[in-house]
């Protein structure tokens, strides 16, 4: 016996080994361009290799890996059949930032530092102080020149300039409001008269012009400061206020409101101005 007949007998070939046999008589043969429902995936194809062997070739042409939607898609359908699927989470809206400020530069936090110094709320009146009027405030300590604020009222698209007086002038328009109980202008006893000739007093000192068109009382300020000797004689007379005794209510309100408000303009600056940042970007020419 043969190395050969005797390699056959130990080891059986495979029914699927030689070449392929012919099929029976009337046997339903499937032609090899079809392909079976469910059996051969799109894109595949089927190859005789030389031995005989049928091969297939599985194409992977628009077939995504990781798509998981139809082994998904049945797993929430079995869930629902049998009541175990999990209910749907309510839409919500997206949250913003826990902690906004860890997104800005310390550059933005120092500045928005120094605009919140310069912003504040006085009883029911918002005050702020613009770079241009803290400009304006280092020039007037660095050259002593005369601080002047624009107001602007708000609702009546009024603009007044109103300066700022020195705590000499204060004192003598103290002075000239007891002067004026002395001649018996105003009643000496009544505290509310000699207010109201101390703010009108002041009135005639600070408002300067209003949207840019001097007051009939600012001539006195054309040519600067006069002498203090010469102001104080000046203030005691009160026929030199006529202006002001003769305004009316909405007029005199209006010029009350911006002399508060460039008042409080001022103090913010005072409050600040021991702040090397105050100084930052100052035009001091």
């Amino acid at each position: 016996m043969s190395d050969q007949e005797d390699t056959d007998k130990k080891e059986p070939r495979s029914v699927f080994d030689g070449p392929a046999e012919a099929p029976e008589e009337g046997a339903n043969v499937m032609d090899e361009s079809e392909e079976a429902p469910g059996k051969i995936s799109p894109g595949a194809s089927k190859e005789v290799t030389e031995d005989g062997h049928l091969k297939m070739r599985v194409g992977t042409e628009g077939v995504d890996p990781f798509d998981h939607s139809p082994e998904l898609e049945a797993k929430r359908e079995k869930e629902t059949k049998d009541g175990t699927v999990p209910p749907d989470l309510p839409e919500t809206e997206d949250l913003g930032v826990n902690n906004p400020t860890m997104l800005d530069s310390s550059a933005d936090r120092l500045k928005d530092e120094m605009e919140q110094r310069f912003s504040e709320e006085f009883g029911n009146i918002k005050v702020d102080v613009t770079p241009a009027e803290r400009e304006a405030f280092v020039r007037a300590a660095l050259h002593d020149s005369e601080l002047t604020f624009r107001v602007e009222i708000e609702g009546m698209g009024t603009t007044i300039e109103v300066a700022m007086p020195t705590d000499e002038f204060t004192n003598s328009a103290a002075a000239a409001a007891k002067a004026w109980g002395a001649i018996d202008f105003i009643d000496p006893e009544s505290d509310m008269q000699w207010m109201l000739a101390f703010q009108q007093i002041h009135a005639w000192y600070q408002v300067r012009s209003i949207d840019g068109e001097p007051t009939p009382w600012s001539d006195y300020w054309a040519d600067g400061m006069p002498k203090i000797r010469e102001l104080r004689a000046y203030m005691k007379d009160p026929d030199n206020f006529e202006d002001f005794f003769q305004m009316n209510a909405v007029r005199w309100r209006m010029l009350l409101d911006a002399v508060r408000v460039a008042e409080l303009k001022y103090r913010l600056c005072l409050r600040n101005w021991r702040d090397k940042s105050f100084f930052t970007g100052a035009d001091t020419d």
